[in-house]
């Protein structure tokens, strides 16, 4: 998305004539699955699932052909939609999960790496064309560098960490011992089938098994 394709992306952005998009995408993180009924472990899982996405097409029709029952919700409304079971689960970045306190309804959040998700910070035409052109030069290469240096971070924590990055190990997380999302990897066919991790609450099945 720095190459051409990203590009082609901010020139058609341009074209609105409203806003501009800075040349380097920024990392946000595949995106991962959290439910309240059962951990995802194959595409199967998700079948007659009642999910929550964006408000996309591309979302929906995904979730569509993977059997999945996709509810377009806005984000604001998406922690009481899943607190009151009108939805099963949803999907978005290890970040956000945690930055929205998802882990607070949902039991599990399984590492389904199924999109990717990046994002270009966008300025207002008229604002950023008013500012001194040294200005923009010096904000320009900052974001821009940022953002190169968010590609370089892991986008998820290993099997073994909380889901808040606390420790290693989940000994004495006080990020664990209030709830939130403890990993575990999954063994047999799935495991080599897909190499994903799912995460549960700590104690559901007992102590965090190690990697594989």
């Amino acid at each position: 998305m720095d190459g051409q394709l990203g590009g082609y992306v901010r020139g058609q952005i341009a074209k609105t004539n409203q806003i501009l998009a800075m040349e380097t995408i920024w990392d946000n993180g595949f995106r991962q699955t959290t439910t309240s009924t059962k951990p995802i472990t194959s595409p199967d899982d998700f079948r007659g699932m009642k999910l929550r996405v964006p408000v996309s097409p591309l979302w929906t029709s995904m979730f569509k052909a993977l059997g999945a029952s996709p509810a377009s919700i806005n984000f604001n409304e998406v922690y009481s939609a899943l607190q009151t079971k009108i939805v099963d689960g949803q999907e978005n970045p290890l970040a956000i999960i945690s930055t929205a306190k998802l882990y607070e309804v949902q039991k599990y959040c399984s590492m389904t790496n199924h999109m990717w998700d990046g994002f270009w910070f966008l300025a207002n035409r008229r604002a950023w064309e008013a500012l001194p052109d040294d200005v923009r030069t010096i904000a320009a290469k900052h974001v821009n560098a940022a953002g190169a240096s968010s590609a370089t971070r892991p986008a998820s924590p290993p099997s073994t960490v909380c889901s808040r990055a606390c420790a290693p190990t989940r000994a004495n997380c006080s990020g664990c011992s209030k709830g939130a999302l403890g990993g575990v990897t999954p063994r047999g066919a799935n495991a080599s089938r897909w190499g994903w991790l799912y995460w549960m609450l700590p104690g559901e099945r007992g102590a965090p098994m190690a990697e594989s």
